[in-house]
């Protein structure tokens, strides 16, 4: 249950290993030498080809940076775009994954809630009016699942863009903006949601993506594609702290994507991801019952379980750690005063047969957190509360 785990038992294993080998074969020793810190040719290319096709982007393959993973990419915007006592936006709650490299700057964060319709962009504008940095995660929130709707989509690009009163800390338009669009392959029913970047006609729009959730974690490629004066400074950066991406993986993964095997391997994810997500939406329905409310999203790899009269979220992780099973509390996402008490759940990683006694087990927890000694429906605000990251270990 541990939220942003793919289905690793899904891998699909001999076509990489394939395509491994052809690479081992074929690549001449001259190429291991030094290479581009931006990434290597093939893979910018494929992945512009790759997300013009499947994510309705325009992107010039130059724009595309090759990271280690999303994290790097996060990291690497933060450092170029903000200097200390910038205005950050941030959703509340947040991904702390992008809490905290914009805190490392010493940049000033501003927490805006989310709604039913995603982060509310007028509430930004009145909160960080001269804003260097909007973050969000437009195509499935994270961690509550929503999507950004298309009035507020459109909203945020007009500010980025320096209409309707715009002009702030980022020069002569609005605030840059990082959409993470860390899962947004998986969805399950309904239209496909296009990333911001494609409504983005000012180029303030940078585009962060990464294969943790459609393939692998351990693969760490990730990108970030970079609006042109930014691109530059980006590559730099990239060199000074990580001098290139590594080379088989990122040849792999190009060939993995020009010869359809990415597009094949989303489409039976799906049909996987759903089937996984509805056993363990209708276990945990049928384990909780009034005990808690269980949200079926349309999007992404994760659910939410509301435990809106129930015991602390972090009393009842506690419990289902102690049980085997590793949910995140949804109040360790938020910066101030939670308003959200329950879990988070991954549910990719978990095969159907495992359904039931999963939600067991996390009835067990819920039981047992209120027979424990903190009966409260929150912890204490002045608590020492559970941070925990997308891919759900805490601190």
């Amino acid at each position: 249950l541990q939220p942003g785990r793919p289905g690793l038992d899904a891998f699909p294993g001999r076509i990489w290993a394939r395509l491994a080998g052809r690479f081992w074969r074929e690549t001449p020793a001259t190429d291991f030498g030094y290479g581009d810190p931006a990434g290597h040719p093939m893979l910018r290319q494929a992945l512009a080809r790759y997300l013009g096709a499947f994510r309705g982007l325009s992107l010039d393959p130059d724009a595309i940076i090759v990271t280690s993973g999303a994290q790097q990419a996060i990291d690497l915007v933060a450092r170029a775009l903000l200097d200390p006592g910038d205005p950050v936006v941030l959703e509340e709650p947040c991904y702390p994954g992008l809490r905290g490299p914009m805190a490392a700057t010493g940049a000033k964060l501003v927490p805006v809630p989310v709604d039913g319709e995603g982060l509310d962009v007028a509430a930004a504008r009145r909160r960080a009016p001269n804003a260097r940095l909007v973050t969000v995660t437009p195509t499935h929130h994270f961690p509550l699942g929503v999507t950004l709707s298309l009035g507020r989509r459109r909203a945020l690009v007009d500010w980025a863009g320096g209409s309707a009163g715009g002009g702030s800390a980022a020069g002569d338009g609005g605030p840059w903006v990082l959409e993470d669009d860390y899962d947004g392959e998986f969805r399950y029913g309904g239209k496909p949601v296009p990333p911001l970047k494609a409504l983005d006609g000012a180029g303030r729009v940078l585009y962060v993506g990464t294969v943790s959730k459609a393939l692998a974690p351990a693969l760490r490629i990730g990108f970030v594609a970079a609006p042109g004066p930014l691109a530059e400074p980006l590559v730099r950066l990239r060199g000074h702290f990580d001098r290139q991406p590594a080379l088989d993986a990122q040849v792999i993964l190009a060939r993995f994507l020009d010869d359809g095997h990415m597009a094949g391997h989303l489409r039976r994810m799906r049909t996987l991801y759903r089937d996984r997500r509805d056993a363990l939406a209708d276990a945990l329905e049928g384990a909780l019952g009034a005990r808690a409310r269980v949200e079926r999203p349309e999007t992404g790899i994760n659910l939410t379980v509301d435990l809106e009269a129930g015991p602390s979220d972090v009393a009842v992780v506690g419990a289902a750690r102690a049980r085997g099973v590793s949910p995140a509390p949804l109040s360790g996402f938020y910066r101030g005063t939670a308003r959200r008490n329950g879990l988070l759940i991954g549910f990719a990683s978990l095969p159907r047969a495992r359904a039931s006694w999963a939600a067991r087990m996390v009835r067990e927890a819920i039981d047992a957190a209120l027979r424990g000694p903190s009966l409260t429906r929150r912890a204490p605000q002045d608590e020492e509360r559970m941070v925990v990251s997308r891919d759900g270990s805490s601190s």
